[in-house]
């Protein structure tokens, strides 16, 4: 066994959403997210996506995980 010093699976979170000194909300994560989606498939497709495609983009892109 290691030291207890050593992090455990759930440090650094707190009530349900992930906490990192300095750290982004899961909110401010998911709205990053969501741009990213938003610039890669603006640079792909030559228009502003709706949200549908941003949805399925995400889901294509993050479904193995």
């Amino acid at each position: 066994m290691g030291d207890s010093s050593e992090p455990r699976p759930l440090d650094g979170i707190e009530g349900g959403q992930e906490v990192e000194p300095g750290g982004d909300s899961l909110e401010d994560a998911a709205r990053d997210s969501r741009e990213v989606a938003r610039e890669s498939l603006s640079a792909e497709l030559g228009r502003e996506p709706n949200d549908e495609e941003i949805d399925e983009w995400l889901r294509e892109h993050t479904e193995s995980y």
